[in-house]
């Protein structure tokens, strides 16, 4: 089930959530904060045994309806 900024709660900050394109690629990161358009989500890659950040500190806006979170 997508995302829905009005739902979040600051609680869900540090949450992993799954991003889908719609054309098959799938990443994994953690939300940061949201604004009224936009949940800020830093993506992360897993290289075992350890998860790196894969653009270091910086977060990307994306679109809530293309997120879901992690079970």
């Amino acid at each position: 089930m997508p995302l829905s900024i009005p739902d979040l709660k600051a609680t869900d900050v540090g949450r992993e959530v799954i991003y889908g394109d719609g054309h098959g690629r799938i990443e994994v990161g953690r939300i940061t904060s949201w604004n009224k358009q936009f949940v800020f989500v830093r993506y992360i890659e897993q290289v075992k045994p350890v998860r790196r950040a894969r653009h270091g500190s910086t977060s990307e806006a994306t679109n809530p309806a293309d997120l879901e979170f992690c079970v």
